[in-house]
Formats: C-alpha cells, sequence, structure tokens
C-alpha cells in the first residue's frame, strides 16, 4: 500500500511539468535582476512563458520542461526543444 501511494504522489508531481521550470527561472532571475532568489517572485504567462519580479527589476522568460529536464532563458531567445538538438557525444554537438 506504501509503494502505491509513493507511486502516485511521483506521478502527480511529475505531471505538472509546467511548474518544473520555476525554480531554474527563479535561479535566472536572480542573476539577471541581482536580487537574493528568495525575493523572486514568479509569475506563470501563456505559451510557456513566465515574468519574475524581484527588487524594483522585471524580467521575462522561457520555460521549456521535456521529461525531466528543463530549458530556460530571457524571453526573446527562441528555445530548442530537445528532439531537435544533437546527441552530446556527436561531432555536431561539439562545434
Amino acid at each position: 500500500m506504501r509503494r502505491l501511494v509513493l507511486s502516485v504522489l511521483f506521478v502527480a508531481g511529475c505531471t505538472n511539468a509546467r511548474d518544473a521550470a520555476v525554480p531554474l527561472v527563479r535561479a535566472h532571475a536572480a542573476r539577471d535582476l541581482r536580487c537574493p532568489t528568495e525575493r523572486i517572485e514568479v509569475e506563470p504567462l501563456i505559451g510557456a512563458r513566465y515574468e519574475a519580479t524581484g527588487c524594483g527589476r522585471t524580467a521575462t522568460y522561457y520555460g521549456v520542461c521535456e521529461q525531466i529536464s528543463c530549458d530556460v532563458g530571457k524571453s526573446d531567445d527562441q528555445p530548442q526543444p530537445w528532439r531537435d538538438r544533437p546527441d552530446p557525444g556527436s561531432l555536431e554537438a561539439e562545434r
């Protein structure tokens, strides 16, 4: 029974991929806004974007999560989906 409960909690936690990017958005915003992470507020926007506010400054980020990996960057940058990225060991990845 305990195993079943843990499995359900694990799956429920993994199904909300949108929230998975929030800690990375907060970390990027802390660096970009020069503000401690505990003072950064992250608000989800439409289209896998987030608005981070802290220390009187604001920045917008994208957050794309696929399975257990997330890619976060400034909103004006274009994310590249994992399936379009070269394999890490390939010659194309080394360029």
